[in-house]
């Protein structure tokens, strides 16, 4: 859940005439004959998504299996049209859900669905594996059936949408993910969140990458004050070094409050 670039109308309108621009035969003048349809969808892309009206243009037989298989075509236009997609993501997490490293490209907008979306820019979004192929698959929808957000067009500018319940009991610390209610985007994020399966994936990281941290440092210090010191100077520095709305920076915004508790019990 975290936004990225928009890529204009135009630029997309541009990089889908190169692509149409570079097929050949039958194939060309059937996409040739339905350009006009597809690039007025493109320039109304990114307000169909904000608004919830997308809709498919409902092309049928060769106009709909031709648009579909733009995407695995294998010229040079498309190839560098997923390089250059691959590229802009290069190292970054995934933006659906800031855990695992990005792996695949996913159609926002299913193209089984959006067959004229195959080669869109817009539509285009790179995504973990987990997120693609296990959870938002070919899930779409308008308006409150919106279930996933689009990182480019569901603009979440500087809210605070993530936050942790943490809990320490003995020995060990009790932790769960939400979001913040009463924010314009609250409605969808949750539905997002939801989907993504993200209160567990966010828990499960806390709890076998995060505490395993804390109790090494507790483990090299012999006293309760030492334990304490280091343990606010390392839970400061995570609060620092991660965006808000990550998992770690929700995580350790809520850990420094209870850092004594868990300095004088100690973790297992």
């Amino acid at each position: 859940m975290k936004n990225i670039p928009v890529v204009s109308a135009i630029e997309d309108v541009s990089s889908y005439e190169r692509v149409i621009a570079s097929t050949r035969g039958e194939k060309k003048s059937v996409l040739d004959s339905e350009k006009s349809k597809v690039t007025t969808a493109l320039n109304k892309y990114s307000d169909a998504i904000v608004n919830g009206t997308a809709k498919p243009l409902g092309f049928t037989d060769d106009c709909k299996d031709f648009h579909y298989s733009l995407y695995d075509g294998t010229s040079i236009v498309i190839k560098q049209l997923k390089s250059d997609l691959r590229s802009s993501y290069d190292g970054h997490n995934c933006p659906y859900c800031q855990i695992d490293c990005v792996s695949h490209i996913d159609h926002f907008l299913p193209r089984s669905k959006f067959p004229e979306l195959s080669v869109s820019r817009q539509n285009l979004l790179m995504s973990c594996d987990t997120c693609n192929s296990v959870l938002k698959k070919e899930i779409w929808g308008n308006k409150l059936r919106q279930k996933i957000m689009h990182p480019m067009l569901n603009e979440i500018l500087n809210d605070v949408y993530l936050i942790a319940d943490v809990n320490y009991v003995p020995q060990a610390i009790r932790v769960d993910f939400k979001i913040q209610t009463g924010l314009t985007l609250s409605p969808l994020l949750n539905r997002h969140f939801s989907t993504m399966n993200l209160n567990d994936r966010y828990r499960t990281r806390a709890t076998l990458l995060e505490v395993p941290k804390m109790s090494k440092i507790l483990a090299a210090e012999p006293t309760t004050p030492k334990k304490t010191n280091r343990l606010n100077i390392f839970v400061q520095d995570q609060i620092l070094v991660n965006e808000p709305n990550s998992m770690e920076h929700a995580f350790y915004s809520k850990v420094l409050a209870i850092v004594p508790a868990i300095a004088t019990g100690g973790l297992t």
